[in-house]
């Protein structure tokens, strides 16, 4: 993995870098910032179109494949004693490479991103479906999550999109329904 993001060019491509672009993914920082950021050289243009597509190598090449596989082994041999672990603990500790390969910190916004809602609402997404499952355990299934997705109008669609994003409740909720292949005939 190091080897990857050490071919991508940029500032400090370390062990200690690789966790910050991780952890800045994780926690919903967009691509274009994460390219100005780490990426960004003299020589750029002035779109940063190489830095972007280096970040783009690093997130999707590099980290979501590598960093996920490298965090799944890692937590089955830490020394972890699972057994005593309870099922909440276990679900979560395995729940952290599907964060990581979804760019998303918690595992209400992973079964948002499972049925294809844009990472960019996702977390908010997934703190209104944990408000309204509230503790049940049992929340934690792709088709109840879907079904939760089906059923939110464009003002809760709207409550989720990021501040100042150029779409419109209305319109995320569709690139919604095109992605998870929900979308109706009617346009």
């Amino acid at each position: 993995m190091q080897q990857d993001l050490g071919e991508l060019g940029g500032k400090g491509i370390d062990h200690r870098r690789i966790s910050e672009i991780t952890n800045d993914w994780v926690n919903g920082k967009g691509l274009s910032a994460i390219a100005r950021e780490y990426f960004s050289r003299e020589k750029d243009d002035d779109a940063g179109t190489d830095a972007l597509t280096d970040a783009c190598r690093a997130i999707y090449r590099t980290i979501v494949n590598s960093g996920t596989w490298g965090v799944s082994a890692l937590s089955q041999v830490s020394g972890f004693n699972f057994e005593t672990l309870s099922e909440a603990e276990k679900r979560r500790i395995n729940a952290l490479p599907a964060m990581i390969y979804h760019g998303v910190s918690s595992e209400d916004a992973v079964l948002m991103r499972m049925n294809s809602a844009p990472r960019s609402a996702a977390e908010a997404l997934g703190k209104l479906y944990q408000e309204v499952s509230g503790d049940d355990e049992n929340r934690y299934s792709v088709g109840q999550a879907r079904n939760f997705l089906k059923q939110l109008d464009n003002n809760e669609w709207d409550g989720a999109k990021p501040e100042g994003a150029p779409l419109s409740g209305s319109g995320y909720k569709r690139v919604w329904e095109i992605l998870s292949g929900e979308a109706s005939d009617k346009a």
